[in-house]
């Protein structure tokens, strides 16, 4: 689980952003809302609000671009605040804490335009924590426990983390574990609706299959999708044949030629995405008649295919207590949909490994009925420098039986659109 996430100098966040999941001494919903971890309460979930453009996406952004440098997805790239020309030339931080096999880590770094110019890692094997390694550009301290990394430190290149360089290096170790809660950990946009992991999920064999496919239909008809079932055809590319009677130009050709070829070269083995295909009943008279298929990608709302796409992570989250971080949640879902993910994950029922679930959202319905408490509810606003600052409501410590949807609109917590006069347009 995640417990903590700082940036700073990186997209809009010119200064330290703090973000945390560790719950106040608040009471409020604490059976459902937290959960216990070394007699620390952790937040199962928590919302960040703000006006547009104010930082909302690029905390989002911030984790998703740490995530993939540690597992090697993208390369070491300038990520600076640009609207002040100072911290071009400035490190851009990223530190994160989170429990692995109920194991605490501190795992941070520094990076440049091309280069780690610090990285450290720390975890708390009893009650103190202790340091496994710390490096100074290609100068690394290892600690006694940190076993895997001593005959590697010294062949570390300047572009790539030592966390990376050793797990490739080492099978089963402290920093394969780590590797792995990165890559368990999702980070989703909620304006593309990405089928892959759904339907990744549902092409399972055997017993796994059928209990995949039973989950997500559970999920999407608990918010009433109407669907009976899903199959999942998979499709390969079949090069474009030009029949040999055909009269057609050069120039035609040649086009179909380099359509084959580009298929060739970025198909891998000339598969294409999965066709997903939803099975719903038909009426005739008002009884049942028959079952009727619709090809999803041409066939459905963008509202269906977003729910689909979320299913996928949502089954996983639940079933296996990792941490879902998703920008615009609410985005082509109805707001009763979107409380009723939100209900998912604050639930000792629902959720009973402690999954957590992190996302930004412009849905102030949330904000009424007791579903958050008041350390679950952030803020992202812009100075008029255009930094971003990212704070938590519990800043303004706000009454418990405070309207917090209604204080948020009327401006009480910052973090709205200032809307000018539209009259003189």
């Amino acid at each position: 689980m995640l417990i903590e996430f700082r940036t700073a100098n990186c997209l809009s966040f010119k200064d330290m952003a703090e973000f945390s999941m560790l719950a106040s001494n608040d009471k409020t919903n604490g059976d459902n809302n937290t959960f216990l971890v070394n007699n620390r309460r952790i937040l199962k979930s928590a919302a960040v609000y703000g006006a547009n453009g104010s930082g909302k996406t690029n905390f989002v952004q911030a984790i998703d671009f740490m995530r993939n440098l540690v597992l090697e997805e993208a390369p070491i790239r300038n990520c600076a605040y640009k609207l002040d020309r100072t911290m071009k030339d400035e490190p851009t931080f990223f530190e994160i804490i989170f429990m692995k096999d109920n194991i605490r880590y501190r795992y941070g770094f520094e990076i440049d335009r091309k280069s780690v110019l610090s990285e450290w890692l720390f975890y708390v094997p009893t009650t103190r924590e202790a340091s496994l390694f710390i490096r100074e550009k290609q100068n690394i301290t290892i600690g006694r426990s940190f076993r895997e990394g001593r005959i590697l430190s010294d062949s570390i290149k300047k572009d790539k983390l030592f966390l990376s360089f050793v797990a490739q290096l080492n099978g089963a170790s402290i920093t394969q574990s780590i590797i792995e809660w990165f890559e368990d950990m999702s980070v989703m946009s909620g304006l593309d609706s990405d089928l892959s992991n759904t339907t990744d999920m549902l092409l399972e064999e055997g017993k796994s299959g059928k209990k995949r496919k039973k989950q997500v239909l559970d999920i999407l008809n608990r918010f009433d999708a109407q669907i009976e079932d899903i199959a999942i055809e998979e499709r390969y590319f079949v090069p474009i044949a030009i029949p040999a009677d055909l009269e057609i130009s050069d120039q035609a050709r040649a086009f179909i030629a380099s359509v084959n070829a580009l298929f060739e070269k970025e198909g891998g083995g000339k598969k294409m995405p999965p066709r997903v295909i939803i099975y719903r009943k038909t009426y005739e008279d008002g009884k049942e008649s028959g079952i009727e298929e619709f090809d999803l990608r041409q066939q459905e709302s963008d509202g269906t295919k977003k729910l689909f796409a979320l299913a996928g992570s949502l089954v996983q989250s639940l079933e296996t207590g990792k941490t879902i971080v998703v920008d615009e949640l609410e985005s082509k879902l109805h707001p009763l949909v979107t409380k009723e993910i939100v209900k998912l994950f604050n639930s000792k029922i629902s959720n009973k490994k402690n999954a957590q679930l992190i996302f930004t959202t412009h849905d102030t319905n949330l904000l009424q009925g007791n579903h958050f408490r008041r350390d679950q509810i952030w803020f992202t606003e812009k100075d008029k420098y255009g930094s971003s600052h990212l704070y938590s409501l519990l800043e303004y410590k706000p009454r418990k039986d405070a309207s917090f949807q209604k204080d948020y609109i009327n401006g009480r917590y910052g973090a709205i659109p200032y809307i000018g006069d539209f009259n003189s347009l």
